[in-house]
């Protein structure tokens, strides 16, 4: 659900940190509801309106919107016309509830456009490494025969499916392979990915594999492409791995055709670049003696490159957990049940207001936060900048009245203390000139 409200909003061109707005959904007490959603935008100071229609009034609506699909606990992005004729199953679910959403250049909440700017700068970090790796790998591949540069790019290829593959078992789902994977009536890549067939011993699944044998690929062919001297060893090594692997591309058919009964399109194009590699390899190599070094150096890679993932992926699945968790805590301890039950065991305070006091925000605010704070305690500017983020996102609806603990070294003395000083200019520059 989050994801897609993140889609829409980069799709609006609104200037959004994509993790924090989805943590904001994600933690809000009404999750997954379109309240949360409502909440999130009114947060970040996003335009919207939210109301019901008819269903058949639905193609004249105004896009982009959101519907939320009740049935589902999930949220359509429209954004055009098409949008409508290619989720006409999904409309079914919908109740009429209609979220739409328009464009803005700024965001109010600060710590979102912090978030959003070091995400732009890991993005063009991320894009110009990939660039300088591209290039590196197109400048061994020039000076490479046709045939073990053809392979290496069905390696890399392989090894873009198999981390598609090990995302989505991750739960990081990407639109565009969503599309893919469940486009066609027996077309459905988690249903056959999380069926039995998929786990091939203990909790190794072919998701692992697919990742680790191409990973492993890739490896031996960059090494047979940079020292020469291996090269026939290597692709022997690839050849008898190309044989094994016909087996698995027959049971992979069998079992989404026969047990399954529902394709994997990344299944298929897995199978797909092993039945090409067998073709070339076996086409174009035949065995030669084997060298002991570098079986072994093979076998050190493969140990190497398999603790590496499961590592690697078991810090993935541990974060993803904590956060699920994180996820849960958060709506508790944002729940507005919790929140009044804790305010009604509060001792009560005065609230009246003091003659002229050092107010902020809108007089008349249906919310009034009084804070008691010494300006030489640093804690208290923690939470007083938090209350000017709050008073920055909702200007109308909160006012802020602060009130000054004097400091200890300052009791008792005849010179005009900090709290006054600040007090009188506010009396003087600001109260009075309003």
């Amino acid at each position: 659900m989050e994801q897609t409200v993140t889609s829409l909003l980069r799709h609006l061109r609104i200037p959004v940190s994509t993790r924090y707005v989805e943590n904001l959904i994600a933690s809000h007490p009404s999750f997954p509801s379109l309240l949360s959603v409502g909440d999130t935008l009114d947060r970040l100071g996003i335009p919207y309106a939210a109301f019901r229609i008819d269903k058949n009034d639905l193609k004249n609506l105004e896009y982009p919107c959101l519907l939320p699909l009740s049935a589902t606990a999930n949220i359509l992005a429209v954004r055009n016309h098409r949008d409508l004729e290619k989720n006409a199953d999904k409309l079914r679910f919908w109740m009429g509830e209609v979220l739409q959403v328009y464009p803005t250049d700024s965001i109010v909440d600060q710590e979102n456009n912090i978030n959003y700017r070091k995400e732009k700068i890991l993005k063009i970090m991320s894009i110009s490494t990939a660039v300088l790796f591209i290039l590196a790998i197109l400048r061994i591949l020039y000076y490479s025969p046709w045939l073990l540069a053809t392979l290496f790019c069905l390696a890399l290829g392989g090894l873009l499916v198999g981390y598609i593959l090990v995302a989505k078992d991750l739960g990081i789902k990407y639109n565009s392979v969503e599309t893919f994977c469940n486009a066609g009536q027996r077309s459905s890549c988690d249903k056959v990915l999380s069926s039995a067939g998929a786990k091939i011993f203990g909790d190794v699944k072919l998701t692992d594999a697919v990742f680790i044998f191409f990973a492993l690929q890739s490896l031996l062919l960059l090494s047979s492409i940079l020292f020469i001297d291996s090269r026939l060893t290597i692709m022997s090594l690839l050849w008898v791995i190309s044989i094994i692997t016909m087996p698995v591309i027959g049971y992979s058919v069998y079992y989404q055709y026969v047990k399954a009964k529902s394709w994997c399109r990344l299944c298929l194009i897995v199978d797909a670049i092993l039945l090409i590699e067998f073709i070339l390899i076996i086409s174009n190599f035949k065995v030669n003696e084997f060298s002991l070094l570098i079986i072994a150096s093979s076998t050190l890679a493969l140990l190497l490159v398999c603790s590496l993932y499961f590592k690697v992926r078991n810090l993935l699945e541990n974060h993803n957990a904590s956060s699920m968790e994180g996820f849960k805590s958060a709506r508790i301890k944002n729940s507005l049940f919790v929140f009044r039950n804790l305010l009604e065991r509060q001792n009560m305070m005065e609230s009246s207001n003091l003659n002229y006091e050092l107010e902020m925000g809108s007089h008349g605010a249906p919310i009034k936060i009084i804070m008691a704070l010494n300006l030489y305690c640093y804690p208290c500017k923690l939470e007083f900048e938090k209350l000017e983020r709050l008073l920055a996102i909702y200007p109308k609806k909160v006012s802020i009245s602060v009130r000054f603990v004097q400091n200890g070294n300052e009791i008792g003395k005849s010179s005009t203390t900090t709290n006054q000083h600040i007090l009188q200019y506010w009396k003087t520059n600001i109260y009075q000139a309003e």
